[in-house]
């Protein structure tokens, strides 16, 4: 009997295959994220073959301080709108000569709208001319008052005085007559011949002559004494009161004259002429904490004093330059300087500082930097320079001869030392250096470099292989002199006030 056996293979179960395959597929993962690990923490090897080298030396440097501005002039003519503001809206500009117009003195600039000034003119010239009629009535009142005065003093109060004196003289004239009368009355009655009845009657006619006498004089008293008095306290009164009033006229005339003056010279000033020759440059001006450009062209509307134009002077030429506050106390007055304008690549002119502002220009409500003007005078005159040009100033501030110094590029900062990547026997090192004062290509190292070392120029593709051992990537981030910020310059260097701080404000220039 024979007996056959089938070999056949067993698989195994379907669960125990599939847990065999995740194992070996974390075991995987689990490799290569090591390998990724170790590959990404591992320090990259790169080469030093494309590093660009700079060799150390000495020579003469020189601190500067570069800062943009523009070119104005020094001593500048200034055409103001003369025109007052009798309303909200100013006056307006009908006509203005073009810009960079070269003009004579005594020529047309500007036209100025003056046709409500021309009807106030025609209303004031009717409220003058009234003013004037009734000056002259006031005028003729007085007149007349002083006339009176004298007319009374040598007419009325003389007629009336001559005619008492009169009544005085025949009223003695009477009363002598009547003693005599009495007298010889008397003489007959004692004789018999006059009858008492008579001699009664020549008593009372003697007595009536003294009262006329009497009533006479008292009349000339009160004349003299009272009536006089009283005619030229009231004459002198009607004096006064119409050279009050003729005073108070002729003032408000007066007024309606030098209104009327004042109108007819507003009217002139709308006609603006050259006081001097010279070029003609608008008073633009740009809006500053969010207000309004100004620009002057014809149907703007001017303020009252507004600058229209400049005839600056083309032989006083100047570079107004704002400076950061971190290098305000670098610059000072009497210092040279070099002026570069954009306009003419070629030109160089020489400067002086002239002016350095005490306190910040304003600055809009965005911007929390503080900058102070700084003029620099063009001592070297030109034809081609004119207003409103773009200009470069550099001041110098100091000249150190000998100095070793480096390319600001060779430097990077971390806290608060300063970096360099240095060549030693075919290997680079990172090394401590001391700086001093600097400028927009070089920095005076004061240690750590030896003369005719050889630095690297591109130390920050390279400073994450070559930093300290003691350099924390974690501690503070490293900053080479292009990436500075101007915040940071100032803050720096305001703080610290340290050759290098320094540096790092020229880098960032």
């Amino acid at each position: 009997m024979t007996h056959s056996r089938r070999l056949t293979s067993k698989k195994p179960p379907r669960g125990i295959a599939v847990s065999i395959i995740v194992f070996a597929i974390a075991v995987v993962t689990a490799l290569g994220a090591g390998i990724w690990y170790r590959l990404a923490a591992a320090p990259e090897q790169v080469s030093m073959d494309d590093v660009m080298l700079h060799r150390v030396s000495r020579g003469d440097f020189s601190q500067i301080v570069t800062e943009r501005g523009e070119i104005s002039s020094s001593t500048n003519v200034d055409i103001r709108c003369q025109v007052k503001s009798r309303n909200t809206t100013g006056t307006t500009i009908l006509s203005i000569v073009p810009e960079g117009t070269f003009v004579n003195e005594g020529d047309l600039l500007c036209r100025l709208d003056a046709s409500s000034l021309e009807l106030e003119l025609t209303q004031q010239q009717i409220v003058e001319n009234t003013s004037k009629s009734v000056l002259i009535q006031s005028k003729n009142v007085y007149d007349l008052a002083v006339i009176a005065k004298e007319s009374y003093l040598d007419g009325e109060f003389r007629e009336l005085e001559q005619t008492i004196q009169s009544e005085i003289f025949v009223a003695e004239e009477s009363e002598r007559r009547a003693e005599q009368v009495l007298e010889f009355s008397e003489r007959m009655a004692r004789k018999g011949y006059n009858s008492a009845i008579q001699l009664e009657a020549d008593k009372y006619a003697l007595d009536k002559a003294k009262n006329d006498l009497e009533l006479a004089n008292t009349k000339l008293y009160v004349l003299r004494n009272h009536t006089k008095e009283k005619m030229l306290t009231q004459l002198d009164a009607d004096i006064k009161t119409a050279e009050a009033k003729w005073m108070a006229d002729e003032s408000s005339y007066k007024l309606d004259v030098a209104k009327l003056k004042e109108i007819q010279g507003q009217i002139d000033a709308c006609e603006i002429h050259a006081p001097a020759a010279g070029q003609v440059v608008y008073a633009n001006q740009q809006g500053r904490r969010g207000g309004d450009d100004i620009i002057i062209e014809a149907g703007a509307v001017l303020r009252e004093q507004q600058i229209i134009c400049r005839l600056p002077d083309p032989n006083k030429m100047q570079v107004d330059t704002r400076v950061n506050e971190s290098r305000i106390s670098l610059v000072k007055v009497g210092m040279p300087a070099v002026v570069l304008v954009d306009a003419f690549p070629d030109m160089q002119l020489r400067g002086r500082v002239t002016k350095v502002n005490d306190y910040p220009e304003p600055s809009g409500w965005s911007s929390s930097t503080k900058e102070y003007l700084a003029v620099v005078e063009i001592l070297d005159t030109s034809e081609e320079i004119r207003p409103g040009l773009t200009a470069q100033a550099q001041i110098l501030v100091d000249e150190i001869p000998n100095a070793l110094q480096i390319p600001v590029q060779a430097v990077m900062q971390h806290a608060e030392e300063y970096f360099t990547l240095v060549k030693r026997g075919g290997d680079f090192i990172a090394q401590s250096v001391d700086i001093g004062a600097n400028n927009d290509s070089f920095v005076v190292v004061r240690s750590g470099l030896e003369e005719s070392d050889e630095v690297a120029m591109n130390i920050r593709k390279y400073w994450d292989h070559f930093k300290p051992e003691s350099a924390s990537d974690e501690a503070e981030s490293i900053e080479t002199p292009e990436e500075t910020t101007p915040e940071t310059v100032a803050q720096t260097e305001a703080e610290t006030n340290s050759p290098a701080s320094r540096t790092s404000a020229g880098t960032d220039t």
